[in-house]
């Protein structure tokens, strides 16, 4: 896995900023649907694993 897809927001800065130096890259969007068709996207054309990351339905508004 070489990218985490999701969106930004406070809830979840921490996790982006552990992605520094890991030689994972944060790739952030507008909405979590639009994420999930990246990674998607990204699998298929890759084969690789792909990982959506997204904040519960009631945090940061």
């Amino acid at each position: 896995m070489r990218h985490v897809f999701g969106v930004d927001g406070a809830d979840i800065e921490d996790l982006y900023d552990a992605l520094v130096g890991s030689g994972i890259t944060g790739v952030i969007d507008k909405h979590e649907s639009f994420a999930a068709a990246m990674v998607d996207g990204c699998a298929r054309t890759t084969g690789r694993l792909g990982s959506v990351a997204a904040r519960s339905a009631g945090a940061g508004g």
